[in-house]
């Protein structure tokens, strides 16, 4: 019997959830067919185009359903039982934010149907997200006092809107937005049930339960989309909800939860807004098109657009960003279970979220950013040209003045742990001069360093040893005292030798940085000129380093993919960051599997072995061609 009561008991506590969650999906599941005939009927058709996947036509709007199940049941809910759907949000306020979402799902369907202008869109939002604020209560104040007033009102409006934006832009694959929606309400409710906050849940379990029946209609291949009035009800929903529930004084459960929930939809929505920024400033210097530059209008490289690509089915692309949104969720519910433990996790996060969001970006962003950089570095006018020369010199000297007193400050904190006015008034300048003196003295402001050679770095490092040198003797001869006076020595000739390199060195590592990112760009798009290399030696990196200055030129597209060499004890070895396949023997086993389309022989060699390499790879198919850079009489 008392096991019988115990069941009873709880299944009279989760009847409510249960039956909000049974009745939304219900009520979805029934909506969405009538919503996809009446979407037909009213011309809200995503018809097939290039920017968009689908391959035939199909309706839109199907976000009304969702919207329909989810308002209508919490609403017989409270009709029902007296009470709201969530503890911290009266009945009144429940019918607020029902017409603030009206009022922004009547701006989807007039963008679903009409096509509204960006502009027009963006204003509909803002009222709305202004209207959240200011009527249905929902703000940050509670959580930070000191964004009190019109900070509060700017913070909110602007998280609200931008959720509502993520979640329009990221609705690019048959399910994703409807999916990513799914596993943020359900995260939320998560964390509020380990919070212990079980009495706000049962409004994420609406919105669950309409979602998951309307993903039946939406997940690939799709009969009904979203549309822009199912994405923004969705985004609206997931950023405004939580600011209420949960107390909406938690800054864990109001703030961190939803953001990890969502992750996906705002990096891909802050990757847009970088990528199209910076090919806004690139037009403009280089007067071309350079992909889309238009913050409001669609392009084809979202994050779902790029895993697409990589992925092959909308699929596997869907479910590999449910699995990162499912990640981030639980990071975000851990966190709340495991409150003394939740720096940790979000440290691990956070580097899990470096490693993915560095791997998607590289092909893209940090693309046009380095075009950009590039661009402003070297350019070729007269005028750039004489403002760099002039600024060469005491740029360099504010940035080794700048290395050396870092270097100071440094290895005092890390020999003494105590930097105080008095040491920095009797010792910096003691140490920082000398060494400043000497790379004078040695000329290192005379070498171009975009062309030295070890032995210019070499008379660098020996500058900063010497000049520490003379200051130690400075410091013994004044008798200064120093505390662990060896130590902290040697700690700032590291780090200043260290750092007067690492600068100087930086411009051909970027250099290099870039020429790699800007292969994986070309083999992706698959348009570039597929090159081997045949010789390995000096010549094949003078070759290298004029492709690698000629990065980001449009009119030389080629890409290095491997390399051929006589020396048979080379095979399988890198150089340069390219694979040796071998001689000429393998040479038509490495033409196949890298698809490529020219070799270029970069080697010395006599005219009759010349001819025969060149006839054995024009028998395989390829183009030859010979890159010579050897002294000729004038």
């Amino acid at each position: 019997m008392k096991f019988l009561q115990t069941l009873l008991d709880f299944g009279m506590d989760i009847a409510p959830y249960a039956s909000l969650f049974a009745g939304a999906f219900a009520l979805a599941w029934l909506a969405t067919p009538l919503v996809r005939k009446w979407a037909i009927s009213c011309g809200m058709v995503d018809k097939p185009s290039p920017r968009r996947i689908n391959k035939t036509p199909i309706p839109r709007a199907g976000g009304l359903a969702i919207y329909f199940a989810a308002t209508v049941s919490t609403t017989i809910f409270m009709v029902a039982t007296g009470r709201p759907a969530t503890a911290f949000c009266t009945i009144g306020e429940h019918y607020i934010f029902i017409a603030l979402a009206s009022a922004l799902v009547l701006v989807g369907l007039a963008d679903d149907r009409y096509s509204l202008r960006p502009g027009v869109k963006l204003a509909g939002q803002l009222a709305v997200a202004a209207g959240a604020h200011f009527f249905f209560g929902v703000g940050f104040a509670r959580i930070f006092p000191f964004l009190a007033g019109w900070p509060d009102a700017l913070v909110t409006i602007f998280w609200i809107t931008g959720a509502i934006n993520a979640f329009n832009l990221i609705d690019g694959l048959d399910g994703l937005a409807t999916g990513l929606a799914t596993i943020g309400f359900t995260g939320v409710a998560g964390a509020l049930l380990f919070a212990g906050h079980p009495s706000d849940i049962l409004v994420y379990c609406a919105f669950t339960g309409a979602c998951l029946a309307f993903l039946r209609f939406n997940f690939h291949p799709a009969n009904i989309f979203l549309g822009d009035t199912g994405s923004m009800f969705l985004g609206f929903s997931l950023s405004t909800l939580p600011l209420k529930t949960g107390g909406g004084t938690s800054a864990l459960l109001t703030v961190t939860v939803p953001l990890l929930a969502m992750g996906v939809p705002i990096f891909d929505t802050t990757l847009a807004i970088v990528r199209r920024t910076l090919r806004s400033i690139l037009k403009k210097q280089i007067r071309h098109s350079v992909g889309n530059d238009k913050i409001m209008t669609a392009d084809t490289d979202h994050l779902h657009h790029r895993i697409l690509r990589r992925a092959g089915s909308q699929k596997a692309a869907a479910w590999t960003l449910y699995l990162m949104a499912i990640a981030l969720v639980l990071v975000g519910v851990l966190s709340v279970a495991l409150r003394s433990k939740s720096s940790g996790i979000f440290v691990l996060a956070f580097l899990a979220a470096i490693v993915v969001g560095m791997r998607d970006m590289e092909r893209i962003e940090l693309w046009d950013a380095g075009r950009l950089l590039k661009n402003v570095a070297f350019r070729k006018d007269l005028q750039s040209f004489r403002r760099r020369r002039l600024l060469r010199v005491p740029l360099s000297v504010t940035i080794d003045l700048a290395v050396l007193v870092m270097a100071w400050l440094v290895a005092l904190a890390l020999s003494t742990g105590d930097i105080t006015f008095d040491a920095i008034k009797k010792l910096l300048l003691v140490y920082v001069v000398p060494v400043f003196l000497w790379l004078v003295a040695a000329g290192i402001y005379r070498v171009v360093w975009s062309r030295a050679t070890v032995g210019d770095f070499l008379r660098l490092t020996c500058s900063a040893f010497f000049g520490t040198g003379v200051a130690v003797a400075a410091v013994i001869f004044l008798d200064l005292r120093v505390p662990r006076f060896t130590s902290f020595s040697v700690l700032y000739f590291a780090i200043a030798a260290l750092g007067l390199v690492w600068w100087r060195a930086l411009r051909g590592v970027v250099r290099d940085i870039f020429y790699g990112l800007g292969r994986i760009r070309l083999e992706d798009d698959g348009t570039a000129e597929r090159i081997l290399i045949y010789g390995a030696g000096l010549r094949f990196r003078s070759y290298r380093r004029e492709l690698v200055r000629a990065t980001g030129d449009e009119s030389k597209r080629k890409i290095i993919l491997g390399i051929l060499d006589d020396d048979i004890l080379l095979k399988d070895h890198v150089i340069g960051g390219q694979r040796v396949w071998g001689t000429l023997a393998d040479a038509s086993r490495a033409i196949k599997k890298l698809r490529i389309d020219t070799v270029v022989i970069t080697c010395l060699m006599t005219p009759k072995r010349q001819r025969q390499v060149v006839s054995a790879l024009k028998r395989i198919g390829v183009k030859v061609r010979i890159w010579q850079c050897r002294e000729t009489p004038a």
